[in-house]
């Protein structure tokens, strides 16, 4: 499952288009995982204020929106987010 910050592995296929993963040795999963297990993608974003925090379980509404969002069957996305 992708980290907290990032948690649909499907966008590594994206992060992949911009920067070839495979030029540092990095391949990914059908799932999107990254290999060797050590490799981590995020987004990150700086400022004196933010704060981390944890998204807790996503919600089946939550899902079927973010599937229309990306133009993706809500299926599809559970796959990448490990939800059942």
């Amino acid at each position: 499952m992708g980290y907290p910050s990032l948690p649909d592995t499907s966008v590594n296929f994206l992060l992949n288009q911009l920067l070839p993963f495979k030029s540092v040795g990095i391949q990914l999963t059908e799932t999107g995982m990254m290999n060797p297990h050590a490799s981590v993608s995020g987004l990150m974003f700086a400022h004196p204020q933010s704060r981390y925090f944890d998204l807790g379980r996503i919600g089946d509404d939550q899902i079927a929106d973010y599937a229309k969002r990306r133009g993706i069957p809500a299926d599809r996305i559970r796959k990448f987010l490990k939800q059942l």
